[in-house]
């Protein structure tokens, strides 16, 4: 995963996984669904209290810089929330996880701020691929403890989550999908995983390598 330079209008359409299999075995296809998504972009950084007026509100926004596509990605998100949480936003202390160690145990642990009731807020995490990282544990706040998850579970409900990094082949970045289950609002942690010279994992579903250069 990379950054865009965000200075012009940019347009960064890439094929799917499976569309990079086809092409490399020399198929033709037609293209006949694609997705857009703005996931990277917070709209809850628009502050319309900005003092230099309503032209400096979106500041924030056309300044964020714009990710890269992700051949292999799952499921799409976006930061898009009720208007009538304004002001509410949901912290965590680190999104952007690169060059992982594979085997460590690291901690998504968000905080929602802004909200009547913050306390009541659990979030449901979600892994786009496991082949990357798998979820280790997750806190439940009633008991005040953690619990173990089960091998290549997607999707957990929350305070918060341990996920281990996986040893693969080759580097990769996946994400994990944080949503607010009272407040609605999503946050992305993209986390990219170094690969272990000894391992024959492969991070994709596919006896393709669709990483190499030449597609």
């Amino acid at each position: 995963m990379g950054f865009l330079d965000n200075s012009s209008i940019t347009v960064d359409a890439i094929l799917t996984t499976r569309g990079r299999e086809i092409l490399s075995r020399g198929g033709n296809f037609d293209v006949t669904k694609f997705a857009l998504s703005d996931e990277e972009i917070d709209y809850t950084m628009y502050d319309s209290t900005h003092p230099d007026g309503t032209n400096s509100f979106g500041v924030m926004l056309d300044n964020t810089s714009m990710l890269e596509a992700i051949p292999n990605r799952a499921n799409l998100s976006s930061f898009l929330v009720n208007s009538s949480l304004e002001g509410s936003n949901i912290f965590i202390p680190k999104k952007y996880w690169s060059s992982l160690q594979w085997g460590a145990i690291f901690s998504v642990i968000p905080t929602t701020i802004g909200t009547p009731d913050e306390e009541a807020e659990d979030y449901t995490f979600t892994i786009q691929n496991t082949n990357v990282v798998k979820f280790y544990r997750f806190y439940v706040y009633i008991t005040g403890s953690w619990l173990e998850v089960s091998d290549n579970t997607k999707i957990v409900v929350g305070r918060g989550v341990q996920f281990r990094t996986q040893s693969i082949n080759s580097v990769a970045t996946t994400a994990i999908t944080v949503r607010g289950n009272v407040s609605g609002i999503t946050k992305v942690v993209t986390v990219q995983v170094r690969p272990n010279p000894d391992s024959s994992v492969s991070p994709v579903d596919s006896t393709v390598d669709v990483t190499d250069p030449k597609f």
